[in-house]
């Protein structure tokens, strides 16, 4: 087996980007922010240098300048403009990275080298957790850091493995047949086992939904249907609604049991009810542009917690404008999976994962940021895809 140059390349650049993106337990805030900025900072100046990259991705510097103003508008200091820079690297290189790595070397290649980035962490993650590792002492709002986060985030790296590896399986194959389907089965089952591990029922949750809608067969309208952005936008609305705005989703008996019986937590979402209800009155205080993001506004307020909610979450933190320019990125990165349906479904399963966990956690930052710019590369046709 060659190793090729631009493979080497390619699995550095994935490598980095991961690196850059998710916290290793093992350093305080500050050194992460630190490194973070400094790796994606380095990726961002390599690959903005073109006209149309930038133009693809107004959204997505949009939104990291929305981030990025939530910071430094209430005080100008060193420290806040550094986190303002830091987040909005965060939130735009992986785009940036993406596109030049589609045009550059083809779609097939960047899936392979982020697949690659993603089980390196993941396996780190992981070998942590079997080995029991707990790197916070402190156990900061009670909760195990393994490698690289707690038990969330092992969730979130397994829902991003399931998307990317029937993304890569799709490439490779040209669809996913039942071999295919065979492997993803196997990976979800580990993934649901590992979450069940770390006591994880949201993370539990999220990738059985993954594994199921890449393991069922479904039909190419069907597939159409779901990648949509007008259905995308509906079902976000729907079911924040449903879940958020009253107790009606949880009481249906099915779900009622599903809660209960099967996840083993309490019916009012562990008090998560009672955090929605405080929201109004902080939304008031903070509406247009919210309180900065990453300020911890619950912890301050009753000592733990956040929003319990992805979308709502980022209300608190970056307000009405910000959350608005978050959903139309979303949107905007829906348009490689309207061109290419088929080609971008297995990353579109797990975005379905993180938005129906979204409904209770906040997952929808880094790990979902790095989907929708895989999503959204997916349009650009590069000349390596055409060979």
């Amino acid at each position: 087996m060659v190793v090729r140059k631009k493979d080497v390349r390619i699995m550095i650049i994935c490598t980095l980007l991961m690196i850059g993106l998710i916290k290793c337990s093992f350093f305080s805030n500050t050194v992460y922010r630190a490194y973070s900025c400094v790796i994606l900072g380095a990726l961002f100046a390599r690959t903005c240098l073109s006209a149309g990259r930038i133009r693809r991705n107004v959204c997505a510097l949009l939104l990291g300048g929305a981030i990025a103003f939530s910071v430094i508008r209430y005080y100008a200091g060193i420290t806040s403009i550094f986190l303002s820079i830091t987040y909005f690297f965060q939130y735009v290189t992986p785009f940036f990275v993406c596109d030049y790595l589609v045009r550059h070397y083809g779609l097939k290649k960047m899936v392979q080298g982020l697949l690659g980035a993603t089980v390196f962490i993941t396996v780190i993650m992981d070998a942590s957790v079997f080995l029991g590792l707990d790197v916070d002492a402190t156990h900061y709002q009670n909760l195990i850091s393994y490698f690289f986060g707690n038990k969330f985030m092992v969730a979130y790296l397994h829902m991003q493995i399931l998307g990317i590896y029937g993304e890569y399986l799709y490439l490779k194959k040209g669809c996913l047949g039942e071999r295919e389907r065979v492997k993803l089965l196997v990976v979800g089952v580990y993934s649901i086992f590992l979450c069940l591990k770390v006591g994880c029922s949201t993370g539990i949750v999220g990738n059985l939904i993954v594994a199921i809608l890449l393991v069922v067969p479904m039909k190419k309208n069907v597939i159409e249907l779901l990648s949509s952005r007008k259905f995308i936008m509906i079902f976000l609305v729907v079911t924040n609604i449903a879940l958020v705005g009253s107790d009606f989703l949880v009481n249906v008996p099915v779900f009622k049991y599903f809660i209960e019986n099967v996840l083993h937590e309490s019916i009012t979402l562990t008090g998560r009810y009672k955090i929605y209800a405080m929201l109004p009155d902080l939304f008031k205080e903070q509406l247009l542009f919210g309180y900065g993001y990453n300020r911890d506004i619950f912890a301050n307020l009753i000592g733990y917690g956040n929003a319990q909610n992805g979308i709502l979450q980022y209300m608190i933190d970056c307000g009405l404008v910000g959350t608005t320019l978050f959903v139309l990125n979303w949107m905007n990165s829906m348009k490689g999976a309207q061109s290419r349906q088929e080609v971008s479904w297995p990353l579109v399963a797990a975005v379905y994962g993180f938005a129906i966990c979204g409904l209770v956690e906040v997952c929808l930052k880094l790990n979902f940021i790095v989907l929708l710019a895989m999503i959204y590369s997916t349009r650009v046709l590069s000349l390596a895809d055409q060979d």
